[in-house]
């Protein structure tokens, strides 16, 4: 099975403004994801519908532009992000609740 590869779509957007900001992770959203705290200081996540990370309330710069494995999302299993070319489970980061925003 070969490697992975996504490209990232929103990246490198910028954004005039807080507004124009919270506005666009609003309509762009495919799904909320809240962590367990575990005394962590990532607790949630905005992710499009495909898989690319749009947002985090903690380390935005670091995970912002990476995939998370939208097929295997599973509330009290552990978040899959692709890292070089293949899913690596992220045992720090339980997910605890998913929200879907788009149907």
């Amino acid at each position: 099975m070969g490697k992975i590869k996504l490209i990232p779509k929103y990246a490198t957007l910028k954004f005039n403004s807080k507004k124009e900001f919270d506005k666009w992770l609003k309509e762009t959203t495919f799904k909320e994801i809240i962590f367990a705290d575990f005394q962590q200081d990532l607790l949630k996540m905005w992710v499009a519908e495909s898989g690319e990370i749009l947002h985090c309330d903690f380390h935005s710069r670091l995970y912002n532009g990476k995939f998370v494995n939208i097929d295997e999302l599973a509330e009290f299993t552990p978040l899959q992000i692709l890292t070089n070319g293949e899913w690596e489970r992220m045992n720090g980061l339980l997910i605890d609740e998913i929200k879907n925003l788009k149907l």
